[in-house]
């Protein structure tokens, strides 16, 4: 009877071991499932990563470009104000001497200029 007994105390440990095994196997593929949906979202997010990456580039390199023009549109407007000033000096030098010598043409170059400037506006 003692045999029995064992025999019918391995058998029952045997049938809850399977149920173990069969619980976990159960649980384990739960947990593939996720893992491998985990992983299809890290390659999208990788791949938008990539995405925006490729637009930070660009962006970068129109950055650098626009820069480089507003650079370059800088110095052009420096050298213009400089002419500009430059013609100022020289015009108000010019009328200032007129002035000492003729007033009168000086008066009539100013009237003439201050015409000019209401036609073009």
């Amino acid at each position: 009877m003692e045999n029995t007994d064992i025999l019918k105390a391995h058998e029952d440990r045997l049938q809850r071991l399977e149920s173990s095994v069969e619980s976990l196997s159960l649980r384990l593929g739960k947990t593939e499932d996720k893992a491998s949906g985990a992983w299809n979202t890290i390659r999208e997010i990788n791949g938008r990563m990539d995405k925006m990456e490729k637009r930070i580039e660009t962006m970068e390199a129109d950055v650098k470009q626009i820069k480089s023009e507003q650079a370059s549109m800088n110095k052009s407007l420096k050298v213009l104000i400089g002419v500009v000033a430059g013609l100022c000096v020289i015009v108000g030098g010019f009328l200032v001497y007129i002035w000492k010598h003729d007033a009168d043409l000086a008066k009539s170059i100013l009237g003439l200029g201050s015409m000019i400037g209401q036609i073009i506006v």
